[in-house]
């Protein structure tokens, strides 16, 4: 497999990862809020929905053994308490958007003959689940971001 696309599709499980686990911050931090805490809790979900169809992508292109050897993502109970909430939402419609550009950049890039050697229908089992998650990551960062303005009302 072309290592770039092999790359790029590992960096996509993790960002996805990281996303999840910074929405799990904010639905652990904001008690108060619960139409925060409510909004980050369906998008765990989502992104936990995410993380299994790259996991499934990964499996099926032979690459399952990256899903095991996640970097450390360097979140306590403690750098939660400390993060700035307004850094913290700012940090969550990034990294919604930077998963959206990378499962888009996968689906846009990728070599149609490779990926069918390892997808017995690669419309179905690829690309429309790249591209679905393309959009659910954008309506990801546009609810974050209407909330955000919400908050500031």
């Amino acid at each position: 497999m072309e290592e770039n696309l092999e790359k790029k599709i590992i960096n996509a499980y993790f960002v996805e990862k990281y996303a999840e686990i910074a929405l799990l911050m904010l639905f652990l931090k904001e008690e108060k809020r619960k139409e925060l805490r409510n909004l980050a809790a369906k998008l765990v979900l989502e992104s936990k929905e995410h993380e299994n169809s790259m996991r499934e992508i990964l499996r099926k292109m032979h690459l399952s053994d990256y899903s095991n050897k996640r970097p450390d993502f360097k979140y306590t109970r403690e750098s939660i308490e400390k993060n700035d909430f307004n850094e913290l939402l700012l940090t969550l419609v990034k990294n919604e958007i930077l998963a959206m550009n990378n499962y888009l950049e996968i689906y846009l890039k990728a070599d149609r003959n490779e990926i069918a050697r390892y997808f017995e229908d690669p419309e179905k089992e690829f690309y429309s689940v790249l591209m679905e998650m393309v959009f659910e990551e954008l309506d990801h960062a546009k609810r974050i971001i209407k909330l955000i303005e919400k908050i500031r009302e």
